[in-house]
């Protein structure tokens, strides 16, 4: 089994959330707390006014992911 390696875990999270951003413009933090709790097997409420592209977001990084 192969040592966790923290450097290509990062360039593979950033590739994750380049590939969102060609698609979703947004707050990258966002993103990066979105794909933090997919690793974490965690679940995301998404909550805001209609119309502001949360579904697109989901459905982008289920794509991507």
């Amino acid at each position: 089994m192969d040592a966790f390696d923290v450097d290509e875990a990062r360039t593979l999270c950033d590739e994750i959330v380049d590939s969102v951003r060609k698609v979703f413009v947004g707050n990258r933090v966002l993103m990066r707390m979105l794909l933090a709790a997919c690793m974490a097997n965690g679940h995301v409420l998404f909550e805001d006014y209609p119309g502001l592209g949360k579904t697109l977001l989901v459905k982008v990084f289920a794509r991507v992911l």
